[in-house]
Formats: C-alpha cells, sequence, structure tokens
C-alpha cells in the first residue's frame, strides 16, 4: 500500500507543475472566459488526489496499529477539506507551494520509515491465515461445495488468534442492510469470500465485490477489508486480480487475496442438477 501511496505522491507533485504551466498562461481574457475550464481542471485534479492522499495515510496509519497518527490525519484532512489546491508563491520557490501537500508529504515520510522497520502486526498475521485458506481446509478433511463452507473453516482458525472474530456482521446502509462473511473488531477489519466454480462466476464475484465497496463506504466502524476469492480450479492469478482492482479505483483499504483448493465435486453436481430444475 505505501507503494501505492508514492505513486499518488509523484501524481500530486506532477499536477503541481501542470498548474504551475497553466497559472502561467493565463491571460485576463482566459480568466474572465466562462468556457475556459483549464485552471479550474488543474485544481481539482489536485484537490482530488491531495485528498487521496489523506485518505490512504489515514488507512495505512491504522495498518500499521498506529490509530493516533492515523486519527491526526483524518483531521486534517477534515479540516483542509475546503480547498486542498490552496497554493501561493514563495521567494525561494519556482512552483507553487501547496501547504496541504507539503503536510501530507511530511505524515507519508514518518509512515515510509515505519513500513521499512521490518515487524509483524495483526493484519499480517490475519492476512497469512486468509492466504492459507486451503491448507486449512484439506489440513481439516474439508471439501467444500459452498461458501460457508469455507468461511466457516477459517473463521474457526481466525478465532484462536482474534476471540472477537464472528460472522455475518450487519452493515447498514439506507434502507438495506448488508453482511459481511466476517469481521474482527478488534482490528477493525471485514472479510468477504467468494467461492469460485469457473472463470465466468470469478468475473461475477468482482462485480460482487465492486457492490461491496459501494454498500460499506462511508462505514468509520471499518477500515481493512479483505476480498478472498476461493477458486476450486487456479483460473485467475494474484496480480491478475489486483490489476482489475487498479482498473476500477478500487479504495486502497480492500485487499483482494485469491486462493484455491479442493471442492466436493459430488456436491458441485448435486448443486448444478437442483439449480437446473
Amino acid at each position: 500500500m505505501s507503494e501505492s501511496i508514492i505513486r499518488t505522491l509523484e501524481q500530486a507533485y506532477t499536477a503541481v507543475i501542470h498548474l504551475h504551466e497553466v497559472q502561467g498562461s493565463n491571460t485576463f481574457d482566459s480568466l474572465a472566459n466562462p468556457d475556459d475550464h483549464e485552471d479550474e481542471d488543474a485544481k481539482q485534479t489536485l484537490r482530488y488526489l491531495i485528498e487521496k492522499l489523506y485518505l490512504d495515510a489515514s488507512v495505512l496509519a491504522e495498518r500499521l496499529e498506529i490509530p493516533n497518527f492515523s486519527s491526526i490525519i483524518n483531521s486534517e484532512r477534515i479540516a483542509a477539506s475546503s480547498d486542498f489546491s490552496e497554493n501561493i508563491y514563495t521567494h525561494h520557490d519556482e512552483l507553487p507551494h501547496l501547504p496541504h501537500l507539503s503536510r501530507i508529504n511530511m505524515h507519508i515520510s514518518t509512515l515510509r520509515t515505519m513500513t521499512d522497520v521490518a515487524s509483524t502486526t495483526a493484519h499480517d498475521v490475519l492476512k497469512t491465515i486468509l492466504q492459507n485458506t486451503g491448507k486449512i481446509l484439506i489440513k481439516n478433511g474439508i471439501n467444500p461445495s459452498k461458501e460457508n463452507h469455507v468461511r466457516n473453516a477459517v473463521l474457526e482458525l481466525i478465532r484462536f488468534g482474534f476471540e472477537d472474530a464472528h460472522k455475518e456482521v450487519p452493515i447498514p446502509k439506507g434502507f438495506k442492510t448488508y453482511r459481511a462473511d466476517i469481521g474482527i473488531p478488534s482490528v477493525r477489519a471485514l472479510i468477504e469470500y467468494k467461492f469460485v466454480k469457473s472463470l465466468t462466476e470469478m468475473k461475477a464475484s468482482l462485480d460482487g465485490v465492486y457492490a461491496d465497496m459501494k454498500g460499506y463506504s462511508g462505514e468509520d466502524s471499518w477500515r481493512t477489508f479483505y476480498a478472498v476469492f476461493y477458486m476450486t480450479e487456479p483460473f485467475v492469478r494474484q496480480d491478475e486480480v489486483e490489476r482489475k482492482f487498479g482498473l476500477v479505483n478500487a479504495d486502497l483499504n480492500w485487499i483482494p487475496i485469491v486462493v484455491h483448493g479442493p471442492s466436493s465435486k459430488v456436491q458441485d453436481k448435486i448443486d448444478i442438477e437442483i439449480g437446473s430444475v
């Protein structure tokens, strides 16, 4: 995640250069022209990138288990949200100076120092468990035929490390209530499992996760979301799903995990026959 933040930071500084070029080419006529949106477009891009940096840095601080630092970053974001593109020219800067960009850059530098330190967090442990879903099922002699079989087997193991883990967590959103497969309040994490038996089902499962992203958005009780795609065969690779997440601009607090393992072939056939009746 820190690498993604650095890429966004690079985009922000490129956007600063573009704003400088636009402001340098402004004339009285262009500023007075209601159809000339170049200046506002450049500022809008910066507003988006800087707010994204604040949000992503806050999530990263949560994952590093420094909630106080995350709260500080989030408070600054709320206080500064009126105009992230505020900029001034100083006597020693050739490019416009953006106070909010400088501030979040300082926070990101601190977080990078912490991520460079080799350490194991609760989220590292949780992610390792999820990545070993297939091994957990094999070890317990489980041949799943549906999503709940996978979820329940992994939940049993998760509870050894996270006693507050529970299933079917309600997420109210307007007139609808979503239900996450597994929730762990102590680390503010939700886990969604998808049971995939074909490449076609993989595509549908991705769409389902994208819908969950929208449904869970704005829910401050949870900060990290794991989407685990359990495949009965290796239909896709981890990097392919990560790339698909990138193409739809998936929230960085959603982490895809692609695994495969055993399945009940007999039960699969029964399910198909029943569904065709």
